[in-house]
């Protein structure tokens, strides 16, 4: 149970360590922390605010994956936002 609670002076949440290495040294590429942004910092990455990004979720613009209860934005799919704008 101590893996899904808020842990370490480095700031290190439950989401975060759930995407840490495997035993045997391998990521698990599929869900790449790295990869994604909150929608807080998908606003500050795209310049707009983050009902902007609830927004376009809305409208279908951007479509985000939900890890542990929270919108998860690929930073692929902003840089294509950024493109078409």
């Amino acid at each position: 149970m101590n893996e899904w609670k808020n842990v370490g002076v480095s700031g290190t949440t439950k989401a975060a360590s759930f995407f840490e290495n495997r035993k045997d040294g391998t990521t698990n590429e599929r869900l790449d922390w790295r990869k994604y942004l909150t929608t807080r910092e998908a606003a500050a990455y795209v310049g707009s605010t983050p009902a902007g990004i609830r927004n376009r979720v809305y409208r279908r613009q951007l479509l985000p994956k939900k890890f542990f209860g929270r919108l998860m934005f690929r930073r692929a799919d902003l840089d294509r936002l950024i493109e078409a704008s």
